[in-house]
């Protein structure tokens, strides 16, 4: 039987690591490895001493965030090499053709911050959009800092029906809810995500320029922000898996046709001026080869059902772990096939494919030199251990976290000390899932039930609450340690980590204030 301790020392004591984390990395002192290390130990210790953990839940623990991480690892490492060879081809290449697409400024910041990396969630998840998007910013200008930090805050709306709906699947299954509260619980969850997909566009334009900066790129907040939400709403309603794929492609799809107008004018203008202006050329469209492989690929077998089901379900890799218990009773079920990874299925899988096909079409438009692959395999085989070292830290931590209890004693001390007034903390609750697991879907996993237990209990709202542990889980994307990780590796600024934490730190605030407010109002009624 499960007799968790929910006073207020073991409460302080479940969050100290957490803290500690959060403490370490925003100072900057120390690498993300060492900040992790030094909160794995912290959450060991006080697990062990307080928690009644003993030797086998802490191992298995500690295996499933090795597991865990080795997933992360096997996005990021491709990504890595996608970077790599778009250096070796002239990043800058990149940047001169993004300019021609999308002649304003900020609309582009808005495209490749806001709108293609929630397409990109839309299909593949876990720090893709990230690791992709990042390294397209820095092509255009951005520094690595703001590379990475403009996409988190950007795209984080995408995340619960992203991935094929994954996040949103698996609050549904775990909390049990019948039919009518998960049509309410979709429903809160898509109008919570699509307000604040507009909040989020307009946060990236005042972290980049200020109001000026809002001013500039209103016309594309104002059309595609609205598009996108409306699409998400209305799509989440009937198919929510693909909820997140066809918002993201109706940004992309409205987003190009305001830039091909712009295009059209400035032709009409320079012609009539006797200037005919910058045109794209071959090699202007031969840079953009990686991206275009991986679109390809990806649209080619995720959007047709029967060939997602069978990656899915063929070509798994995956341990077998044993059932652990506190001395508490707080108990983790054995699992046969723990967090399969599937080959066939995995992000990973199509990068790396896209990188040796955007290498291959590189070298078929002179982009990179012959034998230029030993080299560019070398640095990218030097750069992977700095960048996957932390990311297994990192989710090392968080499985012990986990399977200690320690997250499920805070939860749980937090809603009985605060009672109804604990609304206005269920978002905060889903960010710090987030923040700790680097996932939205494992938020969920882990807080889904007590969030629907305690919404029970007290007689409130349960789909206004679970709308808010989702839509607050999307939102400690941008601050969490694994995901700021993989964007920083990608862009070789793993020792500024603590700058991106800064920058984002801010726009999260916003964000969860937005949804503190309407879960309060809409979950208390």
């Amino acid at each position: 039987m499960t007799e968790l301790p929910t006073g207020a020392g073991y409460v302080a004591a479940a969050v100290l690591p957490v803290g500690l984390l959060l403490a370490v990395v925003a100072l900057g002192r120390v690498s993300s490895l060492v900040a992790g290390l030094l909160s794995l130990l912290a959450a060991l210790a006080l697990s062990a001493l307080i928690f009644r953990a003993d030797a086998s839940v802490l191992g298995i623990a500690m295996a499933k965030g090795v597991w865990r991480g080795l997933w992360i690892v096997g996005v990021l490492a491709p990504a890595l090499l996608i970077y790599r060879l778009s250096q070796r081809a002239g990043v800058e290449r990149l940047g001169e053709a993004m300019t021609l697409l999308v002649p304003r400024n900020r609309e582009k910041l808005l495209l490749v911050a806001w709108v293609f990396p929630s397409f990109i969630q839309g299909v593949a998840g876990f720090g893709a959009p990230i690791a992709l998007t990042a390294p397209l910013l820095v092509a255009l200008g951005w520094s690595p800092v703001r590379a990475v930090a403009y996409p988190l805050v950007g795209y984080h709306w995408s995340v619960t029906f992203g991935s094929m709906g994954a996040s949103y699947y698996i609050a549904r299954l775990t909390t049990g809810i019948d039919a009518q509260t998960g049509a309410w619980f979709t429903l809160w969850a898509a109008v919570m995500l699509a307000v604040n997909c507009l909040v989020a566009g307009c946060l990236v334009l005042l972290m980049d320029g200020g109001l000026r900066a809002v001013r500039e790129g209103m016309r594309a907040l104002l059309i595609v922000g609205p598009v996108m939400g409306a699409v998400l709403v209305g799509v989440t309603s009937l198919v929510p898996a693909v909820g997140t794929l066809t918002a993201g492609a109706a940004g992309m799809v409205v987003m190009v046709a305001l830039a091909s107008r712009d295009r059209m004018r400035a032709r009409t203008a320079n012609a009539e001026a006797g200037n005919p202006g910058g045109r794209l050329s071959a090699e202007h469209v031969w840079v953009f080869a990686p991206y275009a492989a991986l679109m390809t690929m990806v649209l080619a077998i995720f959007t047709w059902p029967p060939v997602r089901a069978w990656t899915e379900d063929h070509l798994l890799i995956a341990p077998s772990l044993p059932a652990t218990e506190t001395g508490y009773g707080w108990s983790n079920e054995a699992d046969e096939r723990f967090n399969p990874i599937a080959i066939a299925s995995h992000p990973g899988t199509y990068i790396l494919l896209a990188a040796v096909a955007g290498y291959l079409l590189y070298r078929r438009s002179s982009l990179v030199e012959p034998g230029s692959w030993a080299p560019i395999a070398r640095a990218w085989l030097r750069s992977i251990p700095r960048s996957a070292a932390p990311v297994l830290m990192l989710t090392s931590l968080a499985a012990v976290l986990v399977d200690s209890g320690m997250m499920a004693t805070f939860a749980v001390g937090a809603s009985e000390a605060m009672g109804t007034s604990y609304a206005l903390l269920v978002p905060v609750v889903g960010a710090l899932g987030t923040f700790v697991t680097g996932s939205t879907l494992t938020s969920n996993a882990l807080f889904g039930p007590l969030q629907h237990q305690v919404a029970t209990r007290l007689d409130l709202d349960t789909a206004v609450f679970l709308g808010a542990q989702t839509a607050g889980g999307n939102v400690g994307n941008a601050i969490a340690p694994v995901g700021i990780h993989v964007g920083a590796a990608a862009v070789d600024a793993e020792k500024r980590t603590s700058e991106i934490l800064r920058t984002t730190a801010t726009p999260v605030l916003v964000l969860l204030a937005v949804l503190v407010t309407i879960t309060y109002v809409a979950g208390t009624a």
